[in-house]
């Protein structure tokens, strides 16, 4: 179908179509076969700038249809072993929910193994707490842009430049 161009000029993928899905899950499946022991997704969710009167959404909600690829692709995943990884905005952690992506913490938190997401050292406990409120056995892994000795976990380092 139609291919949507955010503000960006990003491409997205509408969630809501199978062959979408299945072409997605087929590249995770590509990518665990060449030895990778986890899959972070980036960009899940529905745009939520640009000309989105454009985006025909179809019947279901979209927090749905994430939810939906999230399973689809975990159980594509499951021979090989592969960790499922998501990073988030911490802004969405914090509030639960991104209605407008169609993010919902409590939907997608116990779908994924850990959860990435950029943070200030300060806000990892906080970031944390919300993930384990939500999803039992999901992780938290903070992306923090130095070393942050006192947090008790593993972290992601981003060099800025």
């Amino acid at each position: 179908g139609y291919i949507f161009y955010d503000a960006g000029n990003s491409q997205w993928l509408d969630p809501a179509k199978p062959e979408a899905r299945a072409y997605l899950c087929r590249l995770a499946c590509e990518v665990a076969e060449l030895g990778f022991d986890e899959i972070l997704l980036t960009g899940v969710g529905y745009p939520s700038e640009g000309n989105l009167e454009e985006i025909a959404y179809g019947e279901t909600a979209k927090h749905e249809n994430l939810g939906r690829f999230l399973d689809e692709v975990r159980i594509a995943l499951e021979p090989y072993g592969v960790k499922l990884s998501l990073e988030l905005p911490a802004a969405v952690i914090l509030s639960g929910s991104d209605e407008a992506s169609g993010i919902r913490l409590a939907e997608v938190a116990g779908k994924v193994d850990r959860i990435f997401a950029k943070a200030a050292p300060e806000e990892a406990a906080a970031l944390a707490e919300a993930v384990a409120a939500v999803g039992e056995t999901t992780e938290l892994i903070p992306v923090l842009t130095e070393p942050a000795p006192a947090w008790p976990g593993s972290y992601l380092l981003e060099s800025v430049s």
